[in-house]
């Protein structure tokens, strides 16, 4: 029995790693990271202020971490190939999560979620769309990870 959980527990390692190097590129200097979503890009200088606020809120433990399998579950219909995430240059190193402030209308309502690893570097992007429903009023919220350019 320890066998089988111990064979059935290297298998599904591999797997997520099969799944990292699908959307992952090795890891750069923050200024040269740029992402695209939903029309617009974000490069180091529009993401820097948000970046420096969410690793001083990091320092202080008040970032929700999140974890590689949580990251695979918003993959969603990513296409193949699309590469959406720097992999820390930092063995073992975790990622968390800081929320931007949102921006939008009566409809739409656009929200940044930085993912940092965890000396501060930007790993990912990821882009909410909150849809607020005219007819039944109602919340759609939808996520898509931005990819690198």
């Amino acid at each position: 029995m320890r066998f089988y959980t111990v064979a059935l527990l290297l298998q599904s390692v591999s797997f997520s790693v099969a799944n990292l190097a699908h959307y992952q590129l090795s890891d750069i200097q923050d200024s040269q990271k740029r992402f695209s979503c939903y029309d617009q890009i974000f490069d180091y200088n529009g993401l820097r202020d948000d970046q420096q606020n969410a690793y001083a809120r990091l320092r202080q433990d008040l970032l929700s971490e999140i974890t590689i399998p949580e990251i695979e579950a918003k993959l969603g219909n990513l296409r193949y190939g699309s590469k959406v995430m720097y992999k820390s240059s930092v063995p073992n190193s975790r990622y968390y999560q800081f929320s931007t402030e949102g921006d939008g209308d009566s409809n739409y309502f656009y929200t940044y979620i930085l993912i940092i690893d965890s000396h501060g570097h930007i790993s990912a992007v990821l882009g909410r769309i909150t849809t607020v429903q005219s007819v039944a009023p109602s919340l759609r919220i939808s996520e898509t990870f931005c990819t690198i350019i």
